[in-house]
């Protein structure tokens, strides 16, 4: 489930999506409906020019979600982990939503 997106701080929001040429960049978080509670977040970078807008994961997501090999039920190493979630993040259809968020 989403819960926040936003724009970093350092850039300025144009007027309207719709019809600007821009890049810029963010976060969003989403968590888990259940228990025990899941979050994990990413950072995301976007281009639009005129009503076509591409939002692209930047670096690794983070959570607080470790992974475990299944062999041997012991934790996977770091870069493991994060290549995990990034395919994960990759799956989902994240960009409308963080796009209707940020219209608000």
């Amino acid at each position: 489930m989403h819960l926040i997106s936003g724009v970093d701080q350092t850039m300025e929001m144009p007027a309207t999506l719709a019809t600007a040429t821009v890049s810029f960049t963010g976060y969003t978080e989403w968590r888990s409906l259940g228990t025990p509670a899941i979050s994990i977040g990413w950072d995301w970078e976007m281009t639009s020019q005129t009503e076509i807008r591409h939002l692209r994961l930047c670096n690794h997501p983070r959570s607080n979600l470790m992974l475990i090999q299944a062999s041997n039920r012991i934790d996977a190493c770091q870069l493991e982990n994060s290549n995990c979630l990034k395919d994960f993040v990759a799956q989902l259809a994240w960009q409308e939503e963080v796009c209707r968020f940020l219209a608000k």
